[in-house]
C-alpha cells in the first residue's frame, strides 16, 4: 500500500465520524424547517432542495470515505457495491454513470483495488459525448462479469490488479469477480 493510501486509511475513521456528526446537524435542522414551513411555500421548497443536496452530499462522502475502509477481499453483492460507489463515480466522470445489473450472487470484492480501478475508468471516460456504463452480468463459469464501457486504457492495469487480488480475471474487456465461498 502506498504512503498516500496509508495516510488516507489512517485518517478516514476520524473524518467519517466528523462528517457523520455534521451531516446529522444539517439534516436535523433541515427536517425541522421542513416540518414547520407551510406546505408549498418558498421556504419549504428551498429547505426541500437543501435536504436533497445534503442527501447527495452524504452519499458522495460515504462513497469517498469507504474507499480505504477495510483493505482486503470482502464478500459482497457486486451490484450493491457498485451502486455505493455511484455518487463518487458520477462526480469523477462529471455526468451520470449507468449501471446495468441483474440479480447477482455474492462475489469476492478486493478493496481498494476494484473501487480505484472504477475511479480511474470514470476519470478517463469523462468526455462530454460519452455515456459511461457499467454492465454487471453473471459469468458463465460462476462469478460476475463487470464490463466498463467504453473501455479505458489507463484503467487496464488497475483492473488487472483487482483481478489478481481476488483470484479473478481481466481480459482487457471484462473483470470477472469469483463467487464468494
Amino acid at each position: 500500500m502506498s504512503n498516500v493510501a496509508e495516510a488516507m486509511l489512517a485518517t478516514t475513521g476520524a473524518v467519517r465520524h466528523g462528517v457523520n456528526n455534521l451531516m446529522m446537524v444539517v439534516l436535523g435542522n433541515l427536517d425541522l424547517i421542513l416540518r414547520a414551513a407551510p406546505e408549498g411555500s418558498a421556504i419549504a421548497r428551498q429547505a426541500g432542495r437543501g435536504r436533497e443536496a445534503a442527501d447527495r452530499l452524504g452519499a458522495l462522502l460515504a462513497a469517498y470515505l469507504a474507499l480505504p475502509r477495510d483493505p482486503g477481499v470482502a464478500s459482497v453483492k457486486a451490484g450493491v457495491a457498485v451502486r455505493g460507489l455511484l455518487p463518487l463515480l458520477e462526480t469523477v466522470a462529471g455526468r451520470a454513470v449507468r449501471v446495468d445489473d441483474e440479480a447477482l450472487p455474492i462475489v469476492l470484492w478486493p478493496r481498494p483495488e476494484v473501487p480505484m480501478a472504477l475511479l480511474g475508468w470514470a476519470l478517463e471516460v469523462s468526455g462530454p459525448d460519452i455515456v459511461p456504463v457499467l454492465h454487471l452480468t453473471p459469468h458463465a463459469q460462476g462469478g460476475v462479469e463487470l464490463v466498463p464501457h467504453p473501455a479505458s486504457r489507463a484503467a487496464t492495469a488497475a483492473f488487472a490488479a483487482a483481478a489478481a487480488a481476488c483470484g479473478g480475471s481481466w481480459d482487457g474487456v471484462a473483470l470477472v469477480l469469483p463467487l464468494a465461498p
